[in-house]
Parts: C-alpha cells; structure tokens; sequence
C-alpha cells in the first residue's frame, strides 16, 4: 500500500512538473546560400530576401507565445535575428533592400492571418521603428523605413493607429530619396556671402547638419578631420564637407565658427528654407550626394558614411 502510494505521488509530482515546464526554444534558421550564387553581393541579397522564410513558413510548428518566446524562438533571438537582417538590408543595393522589405510584410501579414496568437506583424513592426527609424541606431534608414511604412499602408492586418503614424511619416520620409538630386537651398557663410548649395563643385559632398556645442556633433567632426582618406580628398577637391547650421541663434553659431575646419564650407540656414525641402529628425544628421547632387545616403551613421568610401573611390549601391 505504501509503495502504491509512493508511485502514485512520484507520478502526479512528474504530471504537475511537465505542465508546467517552459517549452523548448527552438533555433532561428537564417537562409542557406544556394552553391550557384559566388558572387557575394548576391549572396547578402539572396539572404536578405529569404531571411525570414523558415520563421514565417506556412505549416511551421512553433508552442504558443510566453513571456520568453515568441513563435517558438526566444525574443532575445529575434531581436539579434532582426539585427543581423538590418545589417544585410544596409548593405545591400536600395532595390534590393525594397524587395527584401516587401517580401517581408507580405510573409508577416499571411501569418499573421493564419495565427491570431502570435503578434507576428506587432513584433516586427516595432523592430522597424527602433532599429531603422530611432535616430540613435546605427542601422537607421529612413529608405528602409519608408519601405515597411508603405507596406503598413496596403496591410490588411496593420492597426488603423499605425496606418495614421504611417500616413503622417511618408511625406517626410519621402523627401530627398536615395537615387534622386537633393533639393537645392541658400545659406550664409560667416562672412556675409549667401550661396546655394548647387554652387558647390566637387565630385562629392558631405552635407552635414550641426548645432554649435552639440556633443554628438563634436564626434563627428572629430572623426571628419583624423581620417586621413576625408582629409585627402578634401585637398584634392574630389569632396567638399557643407556644414549648416538650421536653427536661430546667430550670434552662437557666429562665435562658434573658429571651432570649424576652415577646410569645410560652414554656413548657416538664414532664410529657414532647409526645414521645408528637408526632413531633419535630429542633430546631427549627414547626408551623402554623388555627382550631380544625387542623394547616396540620407541621416546616415558617419561609419556608413565611410563605408562607401575604399581610398579615393566611392563605392555605393
């Protein structure tokens, strides 16, 4: 009788414990690379446009969502999975980037459709607005960003709050697009001349939005003047660094023009004309215009900046 017992509390004991154990995470699968692709610029795109198959594939079994896992993998998984896919995203040409992004919601929003448990569309909506519209990441994009914005827009499954931030952003983010001329505008230099910025000719051009004393502007310019490749195509005319001031305060930005490089074309926003043709989210902020004043990169991280540069060459997607 004893030993009935025992066997019958062993047995509840284990009951109890299995339904109640977690279920097993399960591993995030990126894309495997087809052996016909060796071109390494189609591989990442290859990649980025079948990063998320396995995660959203229909027929994939995955436990319901806990406070740890979401669709079977951890969220802490998910989030490095998204990161390594901005990483692939910014790296790839905009065309690309597009589809990949495209491809995307359209897999979220039919799996969404299929599993109304799992907040598939939620999750990945919010890794795009911290990792591609927070002005402190280094993935931001606002072309990355405008791709799932308007892909927001034509999602059955999107809230109706997010289509309202959605319709709110795309006019902004649709200004100066990669690929298109940037809008020319005036500024004054210190001396009193007034110039656009169409009468700057060089190759290339850094266009830089600073405020005086701005900490995070002060890294920038830091890393502008010690790199050497910056430096020597600055005395070769092949690139010219345009600094605006876009705010008010004249006189601070007057007494604070010595701290410039006198390399640089420093100028200040006078008219108040660069708010209406720009989007400008925050301070600092670094364009990047080609020939032609084609926009290449818009508010991008000064380490994008310098990853499109190999010596004297601009290498761009």
């Amino acid at each position: 009788m004893i030993t009935l017992l025992l066997i019958l509390t062993v047995l509840l004991c284990c009951s109890c414990s299995s339904g109640n154990s977690s279920p097993e995470p399960q591993k995030f699968k990126r894309p495997d690379v087809p052996t016909m692709i060796n071109n390494q610029d189609q591989a990442m795109a290859y990649i980025a446009k079948h990063y998320w198959d396995n995660f959203l594939k229909e027929g994939r079994e995955y436990p319901a969502d806990t406070s740890t896992l979401i669709a079977g993998i951890t969220k802490e998984d998910f989030e490095k999975a998204f990161a390594e896919y901005s990483t692939f995203l910014n790296a790839i040409s905009v065309t690309d980037a597009e589809a990949s992004q495209q491809k995307l919601a359209t897999l979220a929003e039919k799996a969404q459709l299929r599993d109304r448990r799992t907040p598939f569309w939620q999750s990945f909506s919010q890794m795009q607005d911290k990792y591609f519209n927070n002005p402190n990441s280094p993935y931001r994009s606002e072309e990355i960003y405008l791709n799932w914005l308007q892909a927001v827009m034509q999602s059955s499954v999107a809230p109706a709050d997010e289509k309202t931030v959605a319709s709110g952003l795309i006019p902004f983010l649709s200004k100066n697009r990669i690929g298109t001329p940037a809008a020319d505008f005036p500024f004054t230099l210190g001396n009193g001349k007034k110039m656009h910025l169409y009468d700057v000719k060089s190759d290339y051009i850094i266009l830089f939005l600073s405020n005086p004393g701005c900490p995070n502007c002060k890294e920038i310019t830091d890393e502008l003047e010690k790199t050497v490749m910056i430096q020597q195509m600055l005395d070769k005319g092949t690139l010219s660094i345009v600094n605006i001031y876009p705010d008010d305060d004249y006189q601070a930005w007057k007494e604070f023009l010595p701290e410039y490089s006198d390399k640089w074309i420093n100028g200040w926003d006078e008219t108040n004309e660069f708010e209406s043709l720009y989007y400008l989210r925050a301070i600092p902020s670094l364009y990047l215009l080609g020939k032609n004043f084609v926009v290449l990169d818009k508010d991008a991280p000064i380490e994008r900046i310098f990853r499109r540069f190999d010596g004297n060459m601009l290498i761009f997607q």
